[in-house]
């Protein structure tokens, strides 16, 4: 069975590669808890372990797990772009997640756009007419994060 350690150093490297390299520094430590919590704490084999990559049509991550021996699926709502539909869900999460399958990993990638802080200059007053529907948009969001946030699944990186 997989260790930590030199098996979750590899697997952190190619995620680290398989995303934009600007930002993968960023992406490298979010993944290493995750997968240290995956390789520590259930410490199944890869074939067993259930992996779903939520607002993923790339299938970038899906791949890089694939490629070590996880079952691993992306999801959304756009056609997968990565070339292996048979291992892409194109519906929504949620229905995916409640369609009885036991996951036992969920990676998310959520719209942003409405959850940094660096928008919150634009839902001052000034920009109130540039900017109609800001903050509703802004609930949906958190509404969507906190429910991906809350979803029935053991290991969940957003």
């Amino acid at each position: 069975m997989p260790q930590c350690g030199r098996k979750t150093l590899d697997l952190n490297i190619i995620l680290m590669r398989a995303t934009n390299p600007r930002k993968a520094m960023k992406c490298g430590i979010y993944h290493t808890r995750v997968l240290v919590a995956v390789y520590s704490f259930f410490m199944k084999q890869k074939s067993d372990f259930k992996i779903i990559i939520a607002c993923e049509e790339s299938q970038t991550i899906c791949i890089a797990f694939r490629k070590l021996g996880f079952e691993a699926f992306s999801c959304d709502l756009l056609p997968c772009s990565g070339g292996h539909p048979e291992w892409h869900y194109q519906q929504d999460i949620f229905e995916v997640l409640n369609n009885g399958t036991k996951w036992d990993l969920m990676i998310a990638h959520p719209e942003c756009t409405r959850l940094t802080c660096t928008a919150n200059k634009w839902y001052k007053p000034e920009y109130a007419e540039r900017f109609p529907n800001i903050h509703t948009e802004r609930e949906q969001a958190i509404e969507f994060f906190m429910k991906i946030a809350n979803a029935n699944v053991p290991l969940i990186a957003i």
